[in-house]
């Protein structure tokens, strides 16, 4: 029976780790296309104007509303959270995860990294430690236990 079990945790490990993957390609396709809808609304408001203005109307039912444009930084938030979620939890810094998304194929850049990580702690949902480093809040706890075991 014990090796049933087990074979099963493999099998949803694995699945668990393509399943991963899987959201990562995702989100870099998601990040590519959301660059490209950026791009191509700068340049519908850079020839915008320069339609006249009786014919701009025949094109107002495809102009997208300002509130429906793409929120340029939604993928940065969701792959710096999905990281620092991640097993095991660890004290991470705006390089450290700009290192490991880029290493995943994820282009961030490291403003926006640095943005997310102060958001969470703002909201709560990181602690800082030291200047520029972040934790989960229940992990805070077990490094300050692991300090005072050392000295």
């Amino acid at each position: 029976m014990p090796d049933e079990y087990e074979a099963a945790l493999g099998r949803a490990l694995s699945d668990q780790e393509t399943i991963r993957k899987a959201v990562e390609t995702m989100r870099q396709k998601i990040g590519v296309l959301e660059r490209q809808i950026a791009v191509l609304n700068d340049v519908i408001e850079a020839l915008l104007p320069m339609i006249s203005e009786d014919r701009r109307g025949q094109y107002a039912n495809r102009l997208s509303p300002p509130a429906a444009r793409v929120n340029r930084g939604s993928t940065a938030y969701d792959a710096v959270v999905e990281k620092i979620e991640r097993p095991p939890a660890r004290a991470w810094t705006a390089p450290e995860l700009h290192r490991a998304l880029m290493d995943s194929g994820i282009e961030v850049e490291i403003e926006q990294i640095h943005n997310v990580l102060n958001y969470l702690y703002r909201k709560g949902r990181l602690v800082r430690t030291t200047r520029g480093t972040y934790v989960p809040p229940g992990m805070q706890r077990a490094i300050e236990q692991i300090e005072e075991f050392a000295s």
